[in-house]
């Protein structure tokens, strides 16, 4: 079932969108018209009809009787339309029972609150028999890796923690590189990609198993990875708009979502932390990274719902480096979640290779990762916390020595 949304309010447009962006109403956006309604016309009734709209939400605050006329006119010529309109509180009751005589479902007032359009939309769906589409598994739980300075080692942490956690789970996985400029995730996992985020969400429209299955890069320890445009030019047209609908799209279709992030603060970035579940902000102990992150911390809490999602890992901790753990906290007021050991020698061998640290037995990054994951992720996916991880966990003891 297909919804159309006629409103000059972008606010409003956007709610709509939201709404129906994860699939459970049951009817989806097909279009959505910004022009004042006194300048639609029959072009745009048949277009509606053509595409297959059932459902309309109409912005009345222009002018509320040009609207319900509007209102009639779609009626007359799309058959079993339904109206979920709005427009002002103090409308007369004859125009409420206009409203109801060409098939209103729905008279939210405005500005509207959310949690009633969301509401309204469902009841219109069920009105129309549009049944909830499918879910095979409750909605992925992303995992966003965000750092405040370049050379933190983000990427090198998002693909191995990606890789882990399929290997944990047993779910599927997929690596997102929302590092639109720079991104290097295909690369450290020796892939060549056909196909990029960028390929994806322009496709988001006609989007099914069977397309994205062709979109993403299927790497052989079983994650699916879905790289940074070729170029840094290619990015620069998405939107946040975009970005959220991409991530919503994959909540559905994986149940684990790793995402590899820019370090630049953009409305990207933003949308992928606010959509997070987990937020795994990296810093290295060293005064420029700590300086930076310091900065950032205040933007990442504000935006991410929920400050308990928000997880700090030092990564590159040396047992005999000048800061420690202790220092860490003070510096940033924040507890150390996790850290991953310097281990320059696999590290390197390993993106050079174009294969995961996590293969290498000996590594003690890879021990690292592998205990993040069951720190962090295992239990969160319900597979609980024993078994083949004990023993491997090294974070920095809270009296800040190693």
């Amino acid at each position: 079932m297909n919804c159309a949304v006629i409103s000059q309010d972008p606010t409003l447009r956007g709610s709509v969108a939201e709404a129906l962006d994860d699939g459970r109403v049951g009817i989806r956006l097909a279009s959505t018209l910004s022009a004042p309604i006194g300048t639609l016309g029959r072009d745009v009734a048949e277009d509606l009809r053509r595409a297959g709209v059932q459902v309309v939400v109409l912005d009345l605050s222009e002018d509320v009787a040009l609207g319900l006329r509007f209102a009639r006119f779609l009626s007359e010529e799309i058959s079993g339309v339904t109206f979920v309109l709005l427009g002002p509180s103090d409308v007369p009751p004859a125009m409420l029972l206009e409203a109801m005589r060409v098939g209103a479902s729905e008279y939210l007032k405005t500005p509207h609150e959310f949690a009633e359009l969301s509401a309204a939309l469902n009841r219109a769906a069920r009105r129309i028999g549009a049944a909830p589409a499918p879910e095979a598994h409750e909605p992925g739980r992303i995992f966003v890796f965000f750092a405040a300075k370049g050379g933190t080692g983000v990427t090198t942490a998002a693909a191995n923690f990606a890789v882990s956690l399929h290997d944990a789970t047993e779910r599927r996985t997929v690596l997102v590189d929302l590092d639109l400029e720079l991104g290097g995730a295909a690369i450290l996992l020796g892939l060549h990609p056909r196909y990029t985020f960028g390929d994806f969400v322009n496709n988001l429209h006609r989007m099914d198993r069977n397309l994205l299955e062709s979109l993403v890069d299927h790497h052989d320890t079983g994650i699916d990875v879905l790289a940074s445009p070729g170029s840094p030019n290619d990015g620069a047209s998405l939107s946040k708009d975009q970005v959220r609908q991409a991530l919503n799209y994959l909540r559905r279709n994986y149940e684990n979502i790793v995402v590899d992030l820019s370090r630049v603060v953009t409305p990207i970035t933003l949308t992928a932390l606010e959509r997070a579940d987990e937020v795994l902000l990296l810093t290295t102990p060293d005064v420029p990274s700590l300086r930076n992150t310091k900065k950032v911390l205040p933007i990442v809490r504000r935006t991410v719902k929920g400050n308990d999602r928000i997880r700090l890992v030092v990564n590159r901790r040396r047992s005999q480096s000048l800061i420690q753990g202790s220092d860490v906290r003070e510096a940033l007021g924040v507890d150390v979640f996790w850290s991953l050991s310097e281990d320059d020698e696999n590290v390197t061998t390993s993106a050079n290779e174009g294969r995961p640290v996590v293969g290498r037995q000996k590594s003690r990054y890879s021990k690292d990762i592998q205990g993040l994951v069951q720190q962090l992720a295992v239990t969160v996916n319900g597979k609980g916390s024993s078994g083949g991880f004990s023993g491997l966990f090294r974070p920095f003891r809270r009296s800040g020595k190693e």
